[in-house]
């Protein structure tokens, strides 16, 4: 349950998050890469 509620959590604070900074989807797409490129 607790993994669950965090699984939805995290993916409303991201969707939340994209919807909030849709007018820079570049710079969110460049914080991506730059995260994947981090792990």
């Amino acid at each position: 349950m607790c993994n669950f509620c965090g699984l939805f959590q995290k993916k409303y604070c991201f969707s939340a998050f994209i919807s909030r900074k849709s007018v820079f989807l570049p710079d969110i797409i460049n914080e991506v890469i730059l995260i994947r490129k981090g792990l």
